[in-house]
């Protein structure tokens, strides 16, 4: 399967050099941002935090829209449709400056309803309001010279599209879910019938969007045809796909050193095997088959380290009871702690359903273990199962055949020699395909390219 190709790093700085200053829009709704701390001090960004302090540093005008109401905490973080000025430097960016007098992102914070399910009504009636909020909001504002829009969600993403259209603005949408199909997967069968009508809402809403969109994007190929076909826009030159680039936390020795005796108390050392997991324990990540597989290998010893909350963690460290010191429920961690463990670690778990929104995606996962050289232990195949077979960077189990999925463990713990190779192809991989600066640099040249005709 064909990879991502990476252009020399070279090619990807500086590359708005001699051009005037763009005027972009960045519509993402669920991520961290700028100024968003752990209790450590550590900071992360994701694909529109690290877009965003790339553009603003190259000496662009950015404006990031995104919701008032925090996804991961489940709380409002500001107030409804205020708008705050977020500061990079320089070495933040760890790229060439080309302007020295922009150097700020605009953070403005749609009004959105609360909620708490991930898939639920009062989400939807979220997606509905932040896109009502951002219909108002941009009313009187500059007309931008590029919209960057993510989709989820739809509603945020049909605004900015139809926005687009309006004032001849080119939008790129980066598909990062195949939603809605993702609802027949978390509905009871019996149920399902009665998402048909919502489905084809949906679609229709999903094939608007696609068909008016001036480029498609999204973090696989797959996604991109995706879009492609729900849009009738065939395989369009515009059209780019791009993964997700990971960008390791930066920590002081203070900080690493902080996180290591964390770990210690919880007993994690990296003398036994040591096999990771970092997310919300929730009806996506199935992590049950993988409690069940380490009663399978009880006389491995092997350590399993559970990062994360959610609402099914309480049921996990319960099955794990009799298994102290073996299973290890840290709750959230810091981005600290989570590359000082990454160091200790020897598979990271990738715990997701073969269904086509995972089988054909290549989400953050993967990449945040590849970032800290960690082989991968997969219960999706597909896209990844082919990645991981392709670079020999871990192993694919099918999790509903754990006494095969434990020999497979078993063999892999045996052969000292393999898992040096997977962790040395996990390294190489990673940087030739999701380092951060690459991966975007390469995006951020795309964009300004999709921008400038409209300066000509």
């Amino acid at each position: 399967m064909p990879l991502f190709p990476i252009q020399n790093s070279a090619e990807m700085v500086g590359s708005q050099a001699g051009h005037d200053a763009l005027n972009i829009w960045l519509v993402t709704v669920g991520e961290p941002l700028p100024g968003d701390h752990f209790s450590d001090g550590s900071e992360r960004l994701l694909r529109a935090g690290v877009l965003a302090q790339r553009l603003t540093l190259a000496g662009h005008c950015v404006t990031w829209w995104t919701s008032c109401f925090d996804h991961a905490n489940r709380r409002y973080r500001r107030a409804p449709n205020s708008r705050e000025m977020v500061s990079w430097s320089a070495q933040d960016g760890r790229i060439p400056v080309e302007k020295e007098n922009v150097r700020s992102t605009a953070c403005v914070f749609l009004g959105g309803t609360a909620y708490h399910g991930t898939v639920s009504p009062r989400r939807i009636l979220h997606n509905i309001t932040t896109a009502h909020h951002f219909n108002k909001q941009v009313q009187g504002q500059k007309r931008p010279d590029l919209i960057l829009t993510s989709m989820p969600t739809i509603e945020l993403a049909e605004a900015a599209v139809l926005y687009g259209v309006r004032h001849d603005v080119p939008v790129v949408v980066d598909i990062r879910d195949l939603w809605p199909d993702l609802f027949e997967t978390v509905m009871p069968v019996v149920l399902r019938p009665l998402l048909k009508p919502v489905l084809s809402y949906y679609h229709r809403k999903i094939a608007r969007i696609c068909s008016k969109a001036t480029a498609l994007t999204g973090n696989s190929p797959h996604f991109v045809q995706w879009g492609q076909r729900h849009g009738q826009r065939g395989d369009q030159a515009e059209d780019q796909w791009f993964p997700f680039g990971y960008q390791r936390a930066l920590f002081s020795k203070e900080q690493g050193r902080a996180a290591r005796d964390f770990w210690h108390a919880h007993g994690v050392t990296g003398r036994h095997f040591t096999i990771v997991f970092f997310g919300t324990m929730g009806r996506f990540a199935k992590l049950a088959p993988f409690v069940q597989l380490g009663d399978r290998l009880d006389n491995c010893a092997i350590q399993w380290v559970f990062c994360g909350d959610g609402p099914n963690r309480t049921v996990l460290m319960d099955s794990a009871q009799d298994l102290a010191g073996q299973r290890v429920f840290p709750g959230w961690v810091s981005g600290t702690q989570i590359q000082v463990l990454m160091a200790m670690a020897d598979m990271g778990i990738v715990p997701y359903e073969n269904d086509p929104n995972y089988r054909d995606n290549l989400p953050n996962k993967p990449i945040e273990y590849l970032s800290g050289g960690v082989p991968i232990l997969s219960s999706v195949d597909g896209y990844l199962g082919a990645l991981i077979r392709q670079s020999g960077c871990g192993v694919v189990i099918n999790p509903n055949d754990l006494e095969v999925a434990a020999q497979q463990i078993r063999a892999y713990i045996a052969d000292n020699d393999r898992q040096q190779d997977a962790k040395n192809g996990a390294r190489a991989l990673f940087e030739s395909q999701f380092n951060a600066d690459r991966v975007y640099g390469q995006m951020q040249s795309w964009l300004e390219n999709l921008a400038r005709p409209i300066l000509r």
